[in-house]
């Protein structure tokens, strides 16, 4: 994420795109998995790609069977701001909640 630091959304994409497929792909930790998707959303804001954005947490959150991030995590973090009107992040929150709304991981920053 260091690279949103730098202004460099962009490259942020790029790389996590990659670590979020690994992640899933080579079925490492759920907590893992749900972190990249998390994180590849955060960046996707940043490049104004809010559908992808969404897209991107819903794949972390069925991927990892809701470990890596929560109902807490979509309410609060700010990168994530500009997508919480979105019906479809309505959606998804109101799924995540559904689903006990607590990471089964840590949180993802």
């Amino acid at each position: 994420m260091a690279y949103l630091g730098l202004n460099r959304a962009g490259d942020a994409v790029e790389h996590l795109e990659v670590a979020a497929r690994l992640a899933r792909d080579k079925k490492m930790s759920a907590d893992l998995v749900g972190k990249a998707y998390f994180n590849l959303a955060c960046a996707l804001v940043h490049e104004k790609k809010k559908k992808e954005a969404i897209d991107a947490l819903s794949t972390g959150f069925e991927s990892s069977g809701g470990a890596g991030f929560g109902l807490k995590e979509l309410q609060e973090d700010r990168d994530l701001e500009p997508i919480r009107a979105d019906p479809a992040f309505k959606k998804l929150a109101a799924k995540v909640a559904l689903a006990g709304g607590k990471p089964k991981g840590k949180s993802p920053k």
